[in-house]
């Protein structure tokens, strides 16, 4: 290719049990009912294919969510934010009043 090709993705894993992308609102909803109140970690993988080489990372931090109760997890899901985020959140918008703390990279949390 003349320019780098670039692909990443992005993962949210909880005691080894990987959350992707919400199939649908009661799945979105067992998420984040998963993530309240816990930590877990959220991986992005990076890959850049460039002049016949293949560089890749993996980066990984450490997010604490707040302990949500039903009607806060009812209230961010019908913003319909999280039905198209690896965890059913995301840091970048509303998610974020979801989240404690953090340890590592909000861009890296947040994704490419």
């Amino acid at each position: 290719p003349e320019f780098p090709l670039i692909s990443a993705d992005t993962t949210v894993s909880l005691n080894n049990l990987i959350l992707g992308k919400p199939e649908n609102i009661n799945d979105a909803t067992r998420m984040l009912k998963l993530l309240s109140g816990q930590q877990h970690h959220v991986h992005t993988a990076v890959c850049i294919y460039w002049q016949n080489q293949t560089f890749q990372t993996l980066q990984t931090s450490t997010v604490s969510f707040a302990a949500l109760n039903d009607e806060q997890i009812a209230a961010y899901i019908a913003t319909g934010e999280p039905l198209d985020k690896a965890g059913a959140y995301g840091i970048q918008g509303l998610g974020g009043m979801l989240v404690e703390h953090i340890s590592g990279s909000f861009t890296g949390i947040s994704g490419l």
